[in-house]
């Protein structure tokens, strides 16, 4: 009895603690083809990354040297180019975006 109390315990812990709590991420909104190309945010940058976002690019986030997937798009659409502070859920190598400030 005591050995399943402590293996559920152990299992809730282990489940609890990779679940996904908000974080804070700074960083660039660039597009997924161009990368960490457009970490400079200058207004070359953000035409480029904007013109392949609408070409059907994907947004992703660039932070020093990693770039994340972001798995709600609609919360950067005013954003693409810029530098950010970003607050969201990471899973994996994608973000789920809750607040993006500039």
């Amino acid at each position: 009895m005591t050995k399943r109390i402590l293996l559920t315990a152990a299992l809730f812990l282990t489940t609890a603690s990779t679940s996904a709590f908000a974080e804070n991420f700074k960083g660039t909104v660039s597009d997924a083809m161009c990368g960490a190309k457009h970490v400079n945010a200058s207004k070359e940058d953000m035409d480029c990354a904007k013109k392949c976002v609408l070409g059907g690019e994907k947004a992703v986030l660039i932070v020093g040297d990693k770039t994340y997937k972001i798995d709600n798009q609609d919360a950067v659409k005013d954003h693409i180019g810029h530098k950010v502070n970003v607050t969201g859920t990471l899973t994996g190598d994608t973000i789920h975006i809750d607040k993006v400030t500039m």
